[in-house]
Parts: structure tokens; sequence; C-alpha cells
């Protein structure tokens, strides 16, 4: 585990699925203004804000692995889109029995089958629906991987940078719309190529000590600008600054990035050998965790608010407390779901 050279890889894959159930856990609270007391919603505004790059953090670890590999697209697409299409099948006729026999949907609500299959039947599958169209592109990025062109990686970068979060922005705040055609630097896929440039380099506690700040102002301004721009819209939700592509969420992400690169290379996580071994588990499951932690929010939240309504109102204790309940039960949900061969695939494994 020490010998790991990517070791630090599992880290970020394991921080950042703690901030997805973090994220999932505050969301409810953020339409809810109005109905809740301004301080109970500004808690979970600032629990979101802060958590806003789990998704991101995912797509630039990938980015990281999966650029730096050479093999056949025939290959690559056997691999890695089938481990993706079968969760997806799966968990989206788990998702609509779930809401059928739980949350009393309708069957009639998801459509015929060609829907079912094409769109998400719950709100956090997007983001197989995004990967598989990221796996797609790759083969191309790999090419120009290949050629060790950091510099073309580099202009890409900057130029979806602009594009996807920039752009939109100052069209909608601003009123000016560019007429250039920059479709072909749109997508997540920008994230894998910001996740395989930053992780190939090595950082200095300078470089954490910027990304920690880059984190706190970033997190800070999200918070803050939703909060300003939500109360002006009458109490209703204004997410624009929540975007997985805007300019904060991207900077926010690539701190990140940077920042767990560093410290978890430090020699006090190299002492703590049982945490590496903790860490490498939760990133193992975090796939699993992703697809199967809506259940128990659902059920951990439904709970908590018919037996502690009290504690279920005050947001700055409620989301962390559901949160890490949610975390371990879906964690140990995974780890059991994997020992039986028939349902491996259907979590990624």
């Amino acid at each position: 585990m020490k010998n790991d050279q990517y070791l630090w890889v599992h880290y970020v894959k394991a921080i950042a699925i703690s901030m997805v159930v973090i994220l999932h856990a505050a969301a409810p609270y953020l339409y809810q203004l109005g109905e809740i007391s301004r301080s109970d919603w500004n808690a979970a505004n600032i629990y979101d804000s802060f958590v806003r790059p789990c998704v991101p953090l995912f797509f630039m670890a990938s980015g990281f692995l999966l650029l730096r590999k050479s093999e056949p697209i025939a290959e690559f697409f056997a691999k890695r889109i089938s481990r993706v299409v079968w969760p997806l099948v799966f968990w989206s006729v788990v998702y609509v029995l779930w809401k059928v026999y739980y949350q009393g949907s309708r069957y009639s609500d998801f459509g015929n089958f060609g829907k079912f299959i094409f769109s998400p039947v719950s709100y956090h599958l997007w983001y197989l629906y995004a990967i598989i169209g990221c796996y797609l592109f790759l083969p191309l990025l790999r090419s120009v991987a290949a050629e060790r062109n950091d510099s073309l990686l580099m202009y890409y970068c900057v130029l979806w940078f602009f594009v996807m979060t920039m752009s939109p922005l100052v069209e909608r705040y601003f009123g000016v719309k560019w007429q250039f055609d920059f479709s072909y630097a749109s997508g997540y896929i920008g994230y894998f190529v910001l996740g395989y440039l930053l992780g190939k380099r090595e950082y200095k506690a300078l470089h954490a000590i910027a990304a920690l700040l880059s984190i706190f102002v970033c997190s800070a301004v999200i918070a803050y600008m939703t909060c300003v721009l939500t109360v002006a819209n009458n109490n209703i939700f204004v997410g624009d600054f929540y975007g997985y592509l805007s300019p904060l969420v991207v900077i926010a992400s690539a701190s990140w990035f940077v920042l767990i690169k560093f410290t978890s290379g430090l020699s006090v996580f190299y002492a703590l050998k049982r945490l590496d071994g903790l860490v490498v588990s939760v990133s193992s499951c975090s796939f699993g965790i992703y697809l199967i932690h809506v259940i128990f929010i659902d059920l951990c939240g439904d709970a908590s608010k018919a037996w502690l309504p009290s504690i279920a109102n005050a947001s700055a204790v409620y989301i962390p407390s559901l949160s890490v309940i949610v975390f371990i039960a879906s964690y140990l949900a995974i780890l059991l779901i994997g020992r039986v061969k028939v349902l491996r695939p259907a979590i990624g494994v």
C-alpha cells in the first residue's frame, strides 16, 4: 500500500464520495428558504458550496488514470462502457421499483422503455450518462496525450474553461451572446484533461497552501452569491454558481485535487497504514456508494423526520449527522453486495 504511487487517487475518490453524500443530504434545504429559517438555509448553503467539487473530482481522477493508458479502441470500449452500462440498467430498474413501491410513484411516470433507458430515473444517475459520453470521446484525447503534447492539452483546458464556465455567465448576466461555434469544447470531458495535467505534477507545501486558500475563497463566494441571488429571486433557489461547470467550481475542484494529492503523501499518512487500507476500500466502493446512497438518504431522512423532527430542522447538525449515517450504511451495503458474485457487475466490479 505504501508503495502504491497512485495511492493519492484513492484519497481523491474517497473524499469525493464523502462530499457527494453531504451534497445530497444538504440539497433539499436549498429549496425551502422561507419555509425554514435563514440560519438553517445558510448552513445548508455553506455545506453544499464547499462540496460542489465532488463529481468533478471523480471526472479528474478518471482522466488522470485513463489518459495515461494506451489500448485498442475496441478493448477500451469493451471494458469501460460495459462497466457503466450494466450498473445503469440495474440501478435504473432498482430506482423505478423504489420510487413506485416506496415513494408512491406510478410506472407510467417513467414513460416507455426507450425513455427509461435514455434519461435518468433518479437525479443522481445523470453521472452515468455523462461518463459514457466522456468515454466515447476519450480515445481522441488519448492520441494527443500519447504524443506528450501537454501544451496542446493546456490550450484545450483554457478554451474549455472559457466556453463552458465564463461564456454562459457573461451571456446571462451581461447579455453578451457569442456567435462563435464552441460546441467542440463542451461537456465534462475538460475535467478529464484537467485531472490528467494536474495529476502528472508534483506539489510543494506552498501549492497546498494556495490550494487551501483558493478552496475557502471560491466556496465562500459561491455561498454568498447563491444567497444574494436566491433572496433577490423571492427566496426561489438560484444555482448559477453551483453548477459543476461554473468558474468557481472548476477552480475549487482543481484546488481540491492539488491539495489532496499533496497532503495524502505527507509522512503522517504513511504512519497510518490502517487509514490507507480504509481509504483504498472506500475508493474501491465509491462507485457503488454513489449508486446506492440515495436509498439510504430517503430511508434515514424519513426516519429522522418522523422520530426526531427537532433535529431534522436544525440543518447545521442534521446534515453532517445524516451524511455520516448514510455513508456508513452505503459503504457496508456495497461491501455485502460485492460478496455476491452475480451482483458485482451492478457496482462496476
